[in-house]
């Protein structure tokens, strides 16, 4: 994708009253080969990412990062009285909702030791407001009283999680609802918050286990779900403005939900299509009946469903092949993408935001070897402007191509993978990193991604499979990796494998195994299941300890369904835990944990090195100083690469 340079987007910017977003920066690196553009280009956070218009369009927000860290940058259409919503202290920005044309409200992330959980330490959010020009900035959050106590000014201590908002109440422009358990009674409460001062009015006490509403278009809370004790629970408030429990309806049980779409009556849900994905379709909640199919596709899932502005009606659906598309049941939204798709040929185009009355929409254009880029398009003047890259020092045309394979399993499942070679490079005996994905629920595409290009660009072929227990290609897929950690799932990364060696792609003595979270688990055990494959393996904030780790989950509400599809069927845990296996690992290995990563502890890395060590084996340990369990710091990303490369250079490299 041909790029505007710095001073060519700083006049479009001027002239055509488009966005000054990130103004004029040194000019892009000229590399001679893939080799020589350094770790750091991978590993930068985006500089510009979450591009949102204020609902009247005159001010743009977008998050980028200074120094490694996530800031908000808020502005005028022309770049001027830009403010910098910064990080505060350890808490770094998540990200951020327009609430009215002056005010937003910016969602952080913070560690905290929990005194009355004996020390228990947990990522929690909270919710600040703060004006367009930083002025008027405050928690909103505020803490609730304990009732029937004594002391009449006694609270609570300040919610766990603050991000929760149902509805930002578009004809209510200071007023927002949000889902919060401010009195840790496992009954998330509705509040009516003021964003100006923090001031509530609580309009629900919630009901057990419900963690998720949806409001109607009229505003109005209609429907409460989650899960309650591995269960899920649900409760509808009727046209009569009567709540029912739906808990033990037909289509309660074998439906998901969505949200309300417009009426007290009616339900976006998810449900088995006849090819056995996972489709949407609009639902008659009095009769339980499906009344229509809105979208479903034949080989994948629908992977999210997009709402209007206030969440109370569906405007289209998200799903993913190779790259996400689209579709759009809104006719304008439709129409719009269909000639942005057009205008922008070989990229892949979200719409990100709209000012329908301006006629000027957003537009983010991507593909495997383009980061993405964003576009303004002005309706009225027919104009399509490039506004500014996510990532303005990635070379797009030195980023290596990604194509989707099909793997035949051992049991003759197949086996979508992506593949990504190194650029110039045939196919032909390339030393290889196989990367598997975290989850294990979640899956990979072909969009372009750091850690994959990074090693493309040191010489080696990348394959990820979208093993058994991958999300998007049907609920059966998906339970079909259910309590097979180290079973099916870890064969199933065995046979992509071993399928490209067959076929002459990869080398097999220069295969090394790789992932974060689960797949760092994967890793290990790939090393375990099958030392004559892999000759190394890489774990990043990986599971390595499967006892402790469900230990832990324990502690935490509506796990039990996740701790029960944990572990391998028949198996005790101890068996396909690397930690207790480290008599089966023969071969080098790699491991890195983030110290503040709170969903799998440092403490478990650590003592899987001390035993690794204990026996002799060739390990290497790297402690990561920040970006907790998703590496999400362009120093924490960059400490990873570098050691991986230097690991990778002495045991598969040239």
């Amino acid at each position: 994708m041909k790029r505007l340079s710095a001073v060519r987007l700083l006049t479009a910017a001027l002239v055509n009253a488009s966005y000054l977003l990130v103004g004029p920066s040194v000019a892009q690196a000229q590399y001679a080969t893939p080799a020589d553009i350094p770790a750091e280009v991978f590993a930068a956070l985006p500089q510009v990412s979450n591009l949102r218009q204020s609902p009247n369009g005159e001010k743009v927000a977008f998050m980028s990062s200074i120094q490694g860290r996530k800031v908000v940058i808020i502005q005028n259409l022309d770049g001027s009285d830009r403010y910098i919503q910064p990080p505060s202290g350890d808490a770094d920005i998540s990200h951020f909702f327009w609430a009215n044309d002056e005010r937003l409200l910016v969602v952080y992330e913070v560690l905290v030791v929990r005194a009355e959980y004996t020390g228990f330490k947990n990522t929690e959010t909270r919710l600040i407001a703060v004006n367009a020009d930083g002025s008027k900035l405050k928690p909103i959050i505020l803490p609730s009283k304990i009732r029937n106590s004594a002391d009449r000014n006694r609270t609570h201590p300040n919610p766990m999680y603050q991000n929760n908002i149902i509805d930002l109440l578009p004809d209510e422009p200071n007023h927002i609802l949000v889902s919060l358990d401010a009195d840790f009674d496992n009954r998330a409460e509705v509040r009516k918050v003021d964003i100006r001062n923090g001031k509530f009015r609580q309009i629900h006490d919630g009901f057990r286990g419900v963690q998720s509403w949806s409001t109607d278009s009229d505003n109005e809370l209609r429907f409460g779900w989650g899960t309650d004790r591995g269960k899920w629970v649900g409760y509808w408030r009727n046209a009569d403005d009567d709540w029912k429990q739906v808990t033990n309806e037909g289509w309660f049980k074998n439906y998901g939900v969505h949200g309300l779409d417009g009426t007290a009556d009616h339900m976006v849900i998810a449900a088995r299509t006849t090819s056995g994905t996972s489709g949407v379709f609009r639902l008659n909640i009095p009769s339980g009946k499906i009344v229509e199919e809105l979208f479903a596709h034949e080989k994948v899932d629908v992977d999210n469903v997009l709402f209007n502005r206030s969440r109370s009606k569906i405007v289209g659906v998200r799903y993913t092949t190779d790259l996400p598309e689209y579709h759009f049941i809104d006719k304008k939204r439709a129409g719009l993408h269909r000639a942005m798709k057009r205008a922008l040929a070989g990229y892949n185009v979200r719409i990100d935001d709209f000012d329908h009355a301006a006629g000027r929409y957003l537009l983010f254009a991507y593909n495997d070897r383009e980061p993405g880029v964003y576009y303004q398009y002005d309706r009225k003047a027919k104009k399509l402007i490039e506004v500014v890259p996510s990532h303005p020092d990635v070379p797009s045309e030195m980023m290596a191509n990604t194509s989707m394979h099909s793997i035949t399993a051992r049991d003759g499942t197949e086996i979508p993978a992506f593949l990504t070679l190194p650029v110039g490079a045939e196919p032909e005996n390339l030393p290889a990193v196989v990367l598997v994905h975290g989850g294990p629920n979640a899956r990979d595409d072909a969009r372009w991604d750091y850690w994959t290009q990074f090693l493309a660009s040191r010489g080696y072929a990348v394959l990820r499979p979208n093993f058994r227990g991958s999300d998007g290609y049907g609920p059966a897929f998906r339970a079909a990796g259910y309590n097979q950690w180290g079973g099916r799932m870890q064969q199933d990364v065995a046979d992509a494998t071993q399928q490209l060696i067959n076929d002459g792609t990869f080398d097999p003595d220069r295969i090394c195994i790789a992932g974060a979270s689960y797949g760092g688990y994967a890793a290990m055990m790939g090393i375990i299941q099958t030392p004559d494959l892999f000759q190394c393996g890489v774990s990043v904030n990986g599971a390595v300890n499967i006892p402790r780790l469900k230990n832990a989950d324990a502690a935490y509400y509506g796990t039990k369904v996740w701790r029960s599809r944990m572990g391998l069927k028949d198996t005790p845990d101890e068996a396909i835990s690397p930690y207790h296996m480290v008599e089966q690992i023969n071969q080098p290995v790699l491991i890195m944990a983030s110290k503040d990563d709170t969903r799998l502890k440092i403490v478990d890395s650590e003592n899987f090195q001390s035993r690794l060590k204990s026996k002799g084996k060739d390990s290497q340990f790297i402690k990561i100083d920040d970006g907790g369990h998703h590496m999400d710091t362009a120093a924490s990303r960059l400490t990873m690469m570098k050691a991986m490369e230097s690991f990778l250079a002495e045991h598969i490299g040239q």
